[in-house]
């Protein structure tokens, strides 16, 4: 492409890409030749619509929520590069407050985004410094510990500053600094019920609106024109009433975070203000021992991808310092340090201490493999349930506690998903849960890589939503892919559903649980194919499986069966009260899904034989 050619929106584009690849290296690279013509002499003669705008920085701030700091010795000069979390996203913010802000200022999501990478990794002034930025760009004032004055803002950004808030109070709560998380939690629910007041006076005044437009179409409808017309209006009212019904459930979701922080603050009170109890140490000790990050991003790898990344997973395998930098910049260690670094692009400081590094190595055998044993501190005996696609945590947090008896593994791609985990897992009650491990990873890549083959009890899959929706919706893509031919791109591919199959025990299970049919079908004619490559799955019978019933049959065995998720596939009990189990769940008792209506899931299960 001719370089006058090459546009904002395309390079724009190509972030993007590198984002959900999970290669922040190259974000960064495209992100500071941007800004490098502002150097050369030239930012004066482009136009002002081809410059970096909000949307290219909060392309970049995504990517950085997406992919924890990590370290790349492929430099020219052989030099550590950092990149990723919040070691690029202030990197990325700084030029562009530089640069561009005079003309694109950034926008609520920019704040939201930049707020959220500093409070994960505890960096508090700048934090707070950050949220005053914010409130001064939007006329927002707070008086005393919690008086709002907004101005003419409207819910977006009192929903954002109910959100920066959260996000700090929650970082309080983990650091066991009670009386700022008081304050913090006060300002995000002062702030979340403003913002829910605005949002009911706007949804009430275009439902108005609406009534009004419809008398008036009651005599101008005919012909194809107004036909036209009317479905436009239709899509457009649809998209905007699902926003709200979006915007309430989030507004809820936070709100009952912040009341949930508020509990544990005086449940945990007076165990706090004991002497003896370092909350810095505890979270230390946590994030050292239950939290292991080795790549992320936006979407999930396609297995013809991982040959190509071999050679980058087998440097990793080698070079501690790698496994370690997420947590010591993007997960906060370094805060805790007496050697602290706040380190940005190819800083001396960037790299932890070496002592560090080399204690972290216990949790890892020979093969850079996790030593669950090392990790939980009970010996191999103990059963291990693993969960791939953890979301939020709901789902892990509750089985963990209910199974106390078991140690739990929860793996999500997505950094930020992956610190919303382990932050539940450390507030959950009156104390930590102690039989969860928290780990960052691609589920195909980690399952290859990092568990020990023949150790784990049962794999669990529980994603509402599949994570591809517009593949083919007939038999024939169906055949395709049981025939061989190319998979669509989405977790459960068949290299990872025999990565899965290979960790597994005698005896083990892979339980999928999801809301979608045509996705379950999927699922099965996978396994079908994986079943001619591996001769020991065994599908689970209808005896296996009480609660259910057996809806479809496919080849080798293999079953779908229909019902709610139970105790005989190993799902903890649900109280009679729960409205759902995951974030996910919650969302859709709103109406905004297509399967909102629908209670009963479908259910895949096969076993390793023994």
């Amino acid at each position: 492409i001719p370089p006058d050619h090459v546009t904002i929106e395309l390079q724009t584009a190509l972030i993007k890409g590198y984002a959900h690849c999970g290669d922040m290296h190259n974000a960064m690279r495209v992100f500071r030749d941007l800004f490098s013509k502002h150097k050369q002499g030239q930012w004066k003669d482009m136009q002002v619509e081809q410059r970096p705008n909000v949307r290219t920085l909060n392309t970049l701030l995504r990517g950085c929520l997406w992919t924890a700091a990590n370290v790349s010795h492929e430099d020219e000069a052989g030099a550590n590069d950092v990149a990723g979390g919040v070691v690029s996203s202030e990197e990325a913010w700084s030029l562009y407050i530089q640069y561009s802000a005079d003309h694109a200022p950034p926008d609520t999501s920019s704040y939201e985004a930049a707020v959220t990478l500093l409070c994960q990794a505890f960096r508090f002034s700048e934090a707070l410094a950050r949220i005053e930025q914010f409130q001064q760009q939007f006329n927002i004032r707070i008086k005393g510990k919690a008086s709002i004055k907004a101005g003419d803002a409207d819910h977006s950004v009192l929903e954002t500053l109910g959100s920066v808030y959260l996000s700090l109070a929650r970082a309080y709560a983990m650091r066991g600094d009670y009386d700022e998380l008081w304050q913090a939690a006060q300002r995000s629910l002062r702030a979340i019920e403003s913002s829910r007041k605005l949002l009911s006076e706007m949804s009430a005044q275009g439902n108005e609106a609406e009534d009004s437009s419809k008398k008036k179409q009651d005599f101008t409808r005919g012909g194809k024109r107004g036909w036209k017309k009317d479905s436009a209006e239709r899509q457009t009212e649809q998209r905007n009433a699902s926003n709200v019904t979006y915007r309430h459930h989030r507004l809820n979701e936070m709100e009952a975070e912040v009341k949930a922080f508020i509990k544990m603050r005086a449940e945990r009170g007076d165990t706090n203000n004991n002497p003896k109890n370092d909350p810095n140490e505890a979270i230390c000790n946590l994030i050292t021992s239950r939290l292991f990050y080795f790549g992320g991003g936006g979407s999930t790898e396609l297995s013809e991808q991982r040959s190509v990344l071999k050679k980058k997973k087998e440097r990793m395998k080698s070079t501690p310092e790698a496994l370690f930098l997420p947590k010591w910049q993007s997960f906060g260690l370094a805060e805790f340090s007496s050697t602290t670094a706040t380190a940005t692009h190819k800083e001396k400081n960037a790299v932890p201490p070496k002592k560090d590094v080399q204690s972290h190595n216990q949790w890892f055998n020979s093969d850079g493999q996790l030593q669950t044993s090392a990790i939980f501190g009970d010996g191999p005996a103990r059963p291990i349930d693993l969960e791939l696609g953890s979301g939020f945590g709901d789902w892990i947090v509750r089985q963990s506690d209910s199974h106390g008896e078991r140690n739990h593994i929860a793996v999500e791609l997505r950094a930020d998903r992956v610190y919303q985990i382990f932050s539940r897992v450390v507030l959950n009650g009156k104390r930590p849960l102690q039989n969860v491990c928290i780990v960052g990873a691609e589920a195909g890549s980690f399952l290859e890589d990092r568990v020990l083959q023949g150790s784990i009890s049962n794999i669990f899959v529980n994603f509402p939503e599949p994570p591809t929706q517009t593949y083919g919706d007939d038999r024939v893509e169906l055949d395709k892919v049981e025939s061989g031919e190319l998979e669509p791109a989405h977790m459960l591919s068949c290299a990872t559903l025999k990565a899965a199959f290979y960790c597994l025990r005698p005896g083990g299970r892979i339980i999928v649980v999801t809301d979608n049919r045509w996705y379950a079908k999927l699922v099965c004619v996978t396994l079908v194919r994986l079943s001619r490559q591996v001769k020991s799955i065994r599908a689970a019978n209808s005896l296996e499986m009480p609660g259910f019933r057996e809806i479809e049959n496919f080849r080798n065995g293999i079953k779908m069966y229909e019902g709610q998720p139970n105790q005989e596939i190993g799902h903890a009990e649900e109280s009679s009260t729960n409205q759902g189990g995951s974030y996910f769940d919650r969302l859709w008792r709103t109406g905004t899904s297509n399967f909102a209506h629908r209670t009963k899931r479908f259910v895949v299960v096969v076993k390793r034989k023994d």
